[in-house]
């Protein structure tokens, strides 16, 4: 038995011929309903098991840099632009904020 799947076989996953198995308006809005929820969720739980608290000085940018600076190397820090709700939010963080 195989226990990985070909890119053929998963684009033919993603597309499928046969109208029955088509995702109508409302499923996805069961879906993206879903996985708000999940996102919120999983906020909430880094949020309760982080050792750091940035809301703290989350609007201090002079702050924000200081902490870039002194965070341990062994770590990346990095944001996920498909994340954030506003794109200009991404490019502000990377563009202005970004202490590198």
């Amino acid at each position: 038995q195989k226990s990985y799947v070909n890119r053929t076989e998963w684009e033919s996953f993603l597309s499928p011929g046969n109208e029955a198995m088509v995702i109508s308006d409302d499923e996805k809005k069961v879906l993206i309903s879903y996985h708000e929820t999940l996102i919120k969720e999983a906020h909430v739980k880094a949020k309760e098991e982080s050792l750091i608290d940035i809301d703290e000085f989350r609007d201090d940018h002079d702050q924000v840099k200081d902490f870039c600076h002194k965070f341990p190397r062994v770590a990346l820090l990095h944001i996920h632009p498909g994340g954030t709700v506003k794109r200009e939010t991404a490019i502000h963080a990377l563009e202005e904020i970004n202490p590198v």
